[in-house]
């Protein structure tokens, strides 16, 4: 049903009754749940917006393996939303997404090691550079960096 309501699927949009339906689930511990209300809290849809209840969702859903809310936790981490920012943890939580196939993870692990040199100048270059090459082998300079 939240979903349906989120989306505007068959009825009108309405966020709030997306967060009502989403709450329901993600307190009986459905991971999706939890990870979709932590979205609809950081874009503030149907609620002020709330990093910190976001976080708080995104957790509950990534320590029970959910790809999504590990990467969206990741991206609050690099971003320092709530919490200080961890290039560490703005690194591996994304990398247990992209382990399961979570596409966004990967998109936003390419955007890491790609564009955001300080990821790698404060987490350890030799591993990091060889899961940039690995990520994007048309990495521009990834001869010279890996050498």
């Amino acid at each position: 049903m939240a979903y349906l309501y989120e989306d505007g699927q068959g009825i009108a949009q309405d966020y709030g009754k997306a967060r009502e339906w989403y709450e329901k689930a993600a307190i009986q511990g459905y991971a999706d749940a939890q990870n979709n209300l932590g979205l609809l809290y950081e874009k503030g849809l149907g609620v002020g917006r709330d990093y910190n209840k976001a976080r708080e969702w995104y957790e509950k859903a990534a320590a029970q393996g959910h790809a999504g809310a590990q990467n969206n936790l990741g991206l609050m981490y690099k971003d320092g939303k709530s919490v200080a920012q961890d290039y560490g943890k703005a690194r591996t939580l994304p990398e247990k997404a992209s382990a399961q196939g979570d596409v966004k993870a990967h998109r936003n692990l390419r955007v890491l090691y790609t564009k955001d040199w300080s990821v790698v100048q404060k987490n350890g270059a030799v591993l990091d550079v060889a899961l940039r090459v690995e990520l994007d082998p048309m990495f521009e300079g990834a001869q010279e960096v890996a050498r």
